[in-house]
């Protein structure tokens, strides 16, 4: 008969979710048909260290040796403690977790990051007079949000809206009024004396 514990280590207990998510996850997709295979075995190594899982080459003689009788009775034990509960929840939320993230589009960290700045410019965006706003800068915006749908959307927010004319590519007689503007506006500084020559 083989010796069955009755507590286990953070570190097993972490371990156990941690092998079980990503046995759920081969090359990064889904597939639910492992959980209880990779679920028992994680447990059988957890609980019974002991119990015999050598000479299983592949799936299918470990499923054999995970869904024995003697497999069953162990299980059954680890089903009556304090574990099964959290254990189940944990890795339950993993799972989720790590659907909530494929399926959230593989979004590189600079899209993420576009993401919150617009999430910052529609809550601006809230605060002014809306009665400014007409029909074409609405669809403007809304051609830039769904522009954040693709992998581009830096350079298809930038030429959305050039194109609408939110924003002016700089050319030279812009340069030269902005150059000759700051040329006048130091030629009106004056530079007075405290003292006086008299």
């Amino acid at each position: 008969m083989v010796e069955i514990k009755t507590a286990i280590s953070f570190d097993e207990y972490n371990a156990i979710i941690d092998k079980v998510t990503n046995d759920c996850f081969p090359d990064g997709t889904y597939s639910p048909a492992n959980y209880e295979l990779s679920f028992r075995t994680a447990l059988l190594c957890a609980f019974a260290p002991d119990y015999d899982l050598s000479g299983c080459d592949d799936n299918n003689a470990l499923w054999e040796r995970v869904m024995s009788d003697e497999a069953n009775k162990i299980i059954d034990e680890f089903y009556d403690s304090d574990y099964r509960c959290s254990l189940t929840k944990a890795i339950r939320e993993n799972i989720e977790y790590r659907i909530k993230l494929l399926t959230s589009g593989g979004m590189s960290m600079s899209d993420l990051a576009l993401s919150k700045l617009f999430e910052v410019l529609t809550e601006k965006v809230e605060n002014i007079d809306t009665s400014m706003l007409t029909k074409e800068n609405m669809d403007t915006v809304i051609k830039a949000v769904n522009a954040t749908q693709d992998g581009n959307f830096a350079e298809n927010l930038v030429d959305t809206m050039l194109d609408k004319g939110l924003l002016a590519k700089p050319n030279r007689e812009t340069r030269r009024k902005n150059g000759q503007r700051s040329k006048k506006e130091k030629s009106n500084i004056t530079v007075t004396s405290n003292g006086s020559d008299t």
